[in-house]
């Protein structure tokens, strides 16, 4: 039997956490111990309170420590518990006591030879009834920028069912893996929590008393000609109105990060450009350095959630985004914080979902960032290109996707 475990690309290798010590799965107001099956009456409150107590470094035991903050946990940081619902899940909290480094994460050979089959995908109709909704509350000056989701469902065939081939198999190519890739496999629960995500909420990189704190937002993104890539990045780097999202983000993520411990954040870097599967994106990098007590409360406070993944400003669009969008997130737009070793670092889950070997069910998210400047069409076809983006990691290279294909799941 399978066993829960947490892998991550790394350095065109893999690092894979083992041999679990603890997991729970949490919600408002109780835990289920993943080991034992049993649910307990201590809900997400508790592991709050710890965090309040637990100081950045304090990661330095010889435990590996895995935490997926869902989406809808954020509420507890930003004054929004009246948004809880205590039948959505909050949190995944991993502790493992083994960490390798491996080349592969099998020894064989597998040829990638899948079926994806749509179940359940956005309508252009049921997509601009929350645009439209949204794009009110931009009009009446509620808020500035808002991140527009959406769902899409799928029935995977002739995939491999052991969990760790199947992870193989889907970052067989080195070069379509994201900075921030990872999965966990849930074993009680058959799950996988998938992402191949390039984007960072935070890396801490600790310097004697200190810690310097960096963070990635991305925002702006095209589809890649494959006949004119050079088109593509330039239509982007040209865009005003990407370029005016990007820097609204940036200035959001410079103040949340000023909030711990009244740092100076600085901008290295802006309209920097990245290459995803089929996509460009651009993003900035924001620094400060925090004193080494800090704890994670304070730094999940500021943060979480990406400012890149709801918008500015940050409560009300969380609001905003509960009224239009048609049920939760979950681990999508969450983050995963990773404690090991020297290594704290947390993702922005996007190009993210849930896969379940045994019934080959799969469920992905997608959405993108809509300001007075965007267009229904243009952001319903960005959507959908970005989900296309993790979707191509599951189809062999030889195999290119037509247009026409594209548009049957649109």
């Amino acid at each position: 039997m399978p066993q829960t475990f947490t892998v991550l690309p790394y350095k065109g290798q893999f690092v894979q956490f083992e041999e679990i010590e603890s997991g729970y799965l949490y919600y408002l107001n109780k835990r289920i111990n993943l080991l034992s099956g049993e649910t307990e009456e201590t809900g997400v409150s508790a592991l709050v309170d710890t965090w309040k107590k637990t100081q950045l470094d304090q990661f330095s035991d010889n435990l590996h420590r895995v935490l997926h903050l869902f989406y809808e946990s954020s509420y507890l940081f930003n004054q929004l518990s009246e948004l809880l619902n205590p039948l959505e899940p909050l949190a995944v909290c991993l502790c493992y006591r083994k960490r390798t480094l491996k080349p592969s994460l099998v020894s064989e050979k597998l040829e990638k030879d899948w079926q994806l089959i749509a179940e359940k995908i956005p309508s252009f109709s049921h997509y601009q009834k929350s645009f439209r909704k949204g794009y009110e509350a931009l009009r009446r000056g509620d808020c500035y920028q808002f991140n527009l989701t959406q769902s899409y469902q799928y029935q995977v065939r002739k995939a491999p069912a052991e969990p760790l081939k199947w992870l193989q198999s889907f970052w067989s190519e080195k070069n379509d893996r994201g900075a921030f890739a990872h999965a966990t496999y849930l074993a009680s629960l058959d799950m996988i929590l998938l992402s191949n995500s390039p984007e960072c909420l935070f890396q801490g990189k600790r310097n004697g008393d200190s810690y310097k704190i960096i963070s990635c937002p991305i925002k702006g993104t095209i589809r890649i000609d494959p006949k004119n890539t050079e088109k593509s990045f330039r239509e982007l780097k040209e865009s005003q109105k990407n370029l005016g999202e990007l820097n609204m983000i940036t200035d959001l993520i410079r103040n949340d990060l000023s909030r711990i411990d009244r740092p100076i954040a600085k901008v290295e870097k802006s309209q920097a450009f990245l290459k995803v599967p089929g996509l460009y994106h651009q993003y900035s990098k924001i620094s400060t350095v925090i004193k080494k007590q800090t704890t994670l409360y304070e730094l999940l406070s500021a943060l979480f959630p990406g400012g890149s993944i709801t918008g500015a400003p940050k409560k009300r669009v969380m609001e905003l985004l509960r009224e239009i969008e048609d049920g939760p997130r979950g681990f999508y737009c969450g983050s995963t914080l990773i404690a090991s070793g020297k290594m704290l670092a947390a993702s922005i889950n996007i190009r993210s979902g849930y896969y379940w070997p045994k019934t080959g069910k799969l469920r992905l998210f997608a959405g993108g960032g809509i300001t007075l400047k965007s267009r229904e069409n243009s952001e319903f076809d960005e959507m959908n290109a970005k989900c296309e983006s993790i979707l191509q990691l599951m189809k062999p290279k030889t195999r290119a996707v037509s247009r026409f294909e594209r548009r049957k799941t649109t």
